[in-house]
């Protein structure tokens, strides 16, 4: 049982936080742009800038390659990983809620 743990533990799947509204911001101040202009540059109103940098609302996800290209950085810069969670498989999972945390049989 101790070496299944250690197997599961072993692969791990990212957890990512949205930390598109700071990047909006940082990324567009880096490049020197207004929110006037930047909402210009990607067919949105000021306000909808304003508000993606407020945590208001987000940017539909189509905009965010778009987003990307013009702030100069990736896709992925929007979310930040914030801890790793086991990878399991569906028989992995099967098997913990079946035999759960006993290892009376190590």
């Amino acid at each position: 049982m101790r070496r299944f743990y250690q197997e599961v533990i072993a692969t791990t799947i990212p957890i990512y936080q949205i930390t598109i509204a700071q990047k909006i911001k940082e990324y567009r101040e880096q490049n020197d742009l207004s929110q006037r202009n930047f909402a210009k540059l990607i067919g949105v109103s000021t306000q909808a800038v304003y508000k993606w940098e407020k945590q208001i609302c987000y940017p539909d996800i189509m905009l965010l390659p778009h987003l990307a290209r013009i702030l100069g950085c990736g896709t992925d810069d929007f979310f930040e990983i914030i801890s790793q969670m086991p990878n399991l498989s569906t028989q992995n999972c099967v098997y913990l809620l079946e035999h759960g945390g006993d290892n009376k049989n190590e």
